[in-house]
């Protein structure tokens, strides 16, 4: 399972959170779909109130990091 965490709290960032990129921009945190595994970043989906359509982006835009996590 993919979760993601703010890279300065280190908090867990679950679905509808409010999430904010590097230039200050809010949208709403819907998922992952790839963890962050260096050299590659890993990516998030959100939503806007401008686009009626969920946008996809690489984790740093928004200061978040993906993992992995085994259920155990």
């Amino acid at each position: 399972m993919l979760k993601a965490y703010d890279i300065k709290t280190g908090e867990e960032v679950k679905e509808g959170d409010t999430i904010i990129d590097f230039r200050g921009d809010k949208a709403i945190f819907t998922g992952a779909i790839r963890a962050t595994d260096p050299p590659k970043d890993g990516k998030v989906c959100f939503r806007t109130k401008e686009s009626r359509f969920p946008g996809e982006c690489y984790a740093h835009v928004f200061g978040l990091v993906v993992r992995e996590v085994r259920d155990v």
